[in-house]
């Protein structure tokens, strides 16, 4: 268990069950609420399909429960903003947790800040992306590389985004991504071999440094 007294600290937990760490993610909001602390959960799963509060199993799901099983996927309905998506190891999740109004910062505000230091990350790597509000994620002209998908539980953060880095992007076929069928989708092993743990360090790095300095009303670098 994480202790209570973790501000602005990077907490790397490899491979887990999604269960679990959503549990443990409930169990830190009470520590974080009314505070200034800041706990960032990094992560990769065992294959899961998780459907958002706009997900709908028979909209988004093309195969059927029986066959995404065997397919070693299990499907688990959340809390979290949002519609179906897949997590599986070699896929980045992370958790930036806080308290918004303790840090006089809106849901908007913060999105723009965690979707900014993604592209800051993968600027560091070479790696050319963009955001789009219309659909909100990264792209680069391959496809979508990074998802995002928030709840606010009594103003502290839950849940965050996933970053493709090297995982099997054929489990998306069997579902509507984020609401769309046969989404074309990108991952940072195209461009460079990094492995998810080295690439939360610099994404926690780049938030601690952007975190304090300005908070954004806008990404800047929509398409």
């Amino acid at each position: 268990m994480i202790k209570s007294r973790c501000i602005n600290q990077l907490h790397w937990l490899g491979l887990q069950n999604y269960k679990e760490i959503e549990d443990q993610q409930k169990q830190l909001v009470p520590k974080i609420f009314g505070t200034d602390q800041v706990v960032i959960l990094g992560t990769e799963f065992f294959p899961v399909l998780t459907l958002g509060v706009r997900g709908n199993i028979s909209e988004d799901l093309f195969l059927s429960e029986k066959d995404l099983a065997l397919r070693g996927l299990e499907i688990l309905k959340t809390d979290r903003g949002g519609q179906a998506t897949i997590h599986s190891p070699g896929q980045l999740v992370i958790y930036p947790m806080l308290d918004l109004k303790m840090h006089r910062m809106g849901m908007r505000n913060f999105v723009c800040q965690i979707m900014k230091v993604t592209l800051r990350t993968l600027e560091s790597l070479g790696i050319k992306a963009f955001y789009s509000a219309a659909d909100p994620g990264i792209y680069t002209d391959h496809g979508k590389l990074a998802f995002c998908g928030l709840k606010s539980d009594h103003g502290v953060i839950r849940h965050g985004l996933s970053i493709n880095i090297k995982n099997d992007l054929s489990l998306f076929d069997g579902i509507r991504s984020c609401g769309h069928s046969q989404p074309r989708l990108d991952q940072v092993s195209r461009y460079h071999s990094i492995e998810p743990a080295l690439f939360f360090q610099s994404w926690g790095s780049y938030f601690q440094q952007d975190f304090y300095l300005s908070v954004p009303d806008s990404i800047g670098m929509n398409r």
